[in-house]
């Protein structure tokens, strides 16, 4: 609920203040147009699977897959708005009059130390020292991928990728290996509030900005 409340909609609340104020564009945020966005969830969903098979198939098992997949997806969300979207996003902006590329630098640089940071308030051993700094390894893949492509859902879902990988190697498969309907139904239900957060904070205001 921290990562649904905090993570989600009050960072959800603060981009569209910076959107407001004309720090950020929906689209540089990566609210983008829909066939955009579902290419490029598409292209994350493969490149993540590719990681995942890279990395030795943790398991094969869809039900622990799922499992895990739902039960990381929360903080992936909350992740990607705090660490990417808002964070990173807002530092690029601001070192702008350095130079295109060395705004780019500030900003993913900044949103994976961030995401490292973000861990302390995770639970063990994730929120460890080592940890934490070997967690900027995949946040540095994060950072890329985000703004390489720009488009906020797809890089929830390659981010959801690297932390299922992170979550079956760190845990026992057979703790996973029963469907959880409360992880499921979570992550449904954060689906559908995101999208509707979206329409009625992001997309919807800046359409009526356009407007008039």
């Amino acid at each position: 609920m921290a990562n649904i409340i905090i993570g989600t909609l009050i960072a959800l609340v603060a981009i569209r203040t910076f959107l407001s104020a004309g720090v950020l564009s929906p689209d540089r945020i990566g609210f983008r147009p829909v066939p955009y966005a579902v290419g490029a969830i598409v292209l994350a969903g493969v490149v993540g699977a590719l990681i995942y098979a890279l990395a030795g198939f943790p398991t094969s098992d869809p039900v622990v897959f799922l499992n895990g997949f739902a039960q990381v997806f929360p903080t992936s969300v909350a992740e990607v708005f705090v660490c990417w979207a808002a964070i990173g996003m807002v530092s690029e902006s601001l070192a702008q009059p350095a130079g295109k590329y060395l705004a780019l630098v500030t900003g993913i640089v900044t949103a994976t130390v961030f995401f490292g940071v973000y861990h302390v308030a995770h639970s063990p051993p994730f929120n460890t020292p080592m940890m934490i700094a070997f967690l900027m390894l995949p946040g540095l893949a994060t950072s890329i991928f985000y703004f390489a492509v720009r488009e906020i859902y797809s890089t929830i879902v390659f981010q959801n990728h690297m932390g299922t990988l992170g979550v079956l190697q760190s845990v026992d498969p057979a703790a996973l290996a029963r469907p959880n309907p409360g992880a499921i139904a979570l992550a449904l239900a954060l689906v559908a509030v995101l999208t509707a957060a979206d329409y009625l904070l992001i997309r919807r205001r800046s359409a009526g900005r356009g407007q008039a």
